[in-house]
């Protein structure tokens, strides 16, 4: 089998890569008040210049209760300015742009969003040392129709990708979750249940985006902790996925949490 040069394009659904090296979605540090920085910009501005085929802007939060920490971008019409303003200088150098759409479900913190977290079951969380409370069906809507809504908003800022967070034990990752999703309704149970949340987040991005918009989906082949999510099962999780409209899969793995 032929290795790929790194360094030849390669296409992302509709978009064409300069090369094949992509900066992963990483927490900058840059974001205080939850706004698009100078630093944030400039940290961006010089990846590109270094010449990635794409930087990738790291938790961009769907909804404001879903924040883990206080300085994170909340994906709202008011950050809308400073997000066109990154992708902007970002494209000068020649390198396109992606951003995470994510929801810290029970991993929010408590202080910053001032309530109880939401997750999948009510599974003590011992990292805040908290109990999230269980999502109901009108509340799973809604946050569907937040990263779709968060879709639009960085597809209008400019951006040229998402990459929408369903690992790390993130909210999506949490449904996915055999550990965090106790559920015996429609979002949980089976295998193929506990994906049908997350798969019905990038369904509706899909839609929102169009066909050629790319959609990356980070996600767990191993929870790392005991009782959660095992490479079997990711593979069906990554079926899902693809069945949904995700354009690629970012491979990983992990729970920000030890029990």
């Amino acid at each position: 089998m032929n290795t790929p040069d790194p360094f030849s394009p390669v296409h992302l659904g509709g978009l064409k890569l300069q090369n094949r090296l992509i900066r992963s979605g990483c927490y900058e540090g840059f974001c205080r008040g939850g706004r698009v920085t100078e630093e944030l910009i400039e940290h961006h501005r010089r990846v590109a210049e270094g010449g990635v085929g794409m930087t990738t802007l790291a938790y961009g939060c769907v909804s404001p209760e879903g924040r883990t920490f206080a300085d994170q971008i909340v994906l709202s019409p008011e950050s809308l300015p400073g997000l066109k303003k990154l992708a902007d200088a970002v494209h000068l150098e020649g390198s396109a742009i992606s951003i995470q759409l994510t929801h810290g479900g029970y991993f929010a913190d408590p202080k910053v969003i001032g309530r109880k977290p939401l997750g999948a079951s009510k599974v003590f969380n011992n990292y805040r040392l908290t109990y999230p409370v269980s999502m109901g069906d009108e509340e799973i809507a809604a946050l569907i129709d937040s990263f779709k809504a968060a879709s639009v908003l960085v597809k209008e800022a400019g951006f040229d990708a998402v990459e929408i967070h369903a690992g790390h034990g993130y909210m999506l990752s949490q449904f996915l979750s055999p550990y965090t999703n106790r559920r015996n309704d429609r979002w949980g149970g089976s295998a193929k249940k506990r994906c049908r949340f997350p798969a019905s987040v990038v369904e509706a991005v899909r839609a929102a985006v169009g066909k050629d918009f790319p959609i990356l989906v980070k996600m767990n082949v191993s929870d790392g902790i005991s009782g959660g999510l095992e490479i079997e099962e990711a593979v069906i999780a990554a079926s899902a996925f693809e069945k949904s409209g995700a354009t690629a899969l970012v491979p990983s793995c992990g729970f920000p949490e030890e029990h």
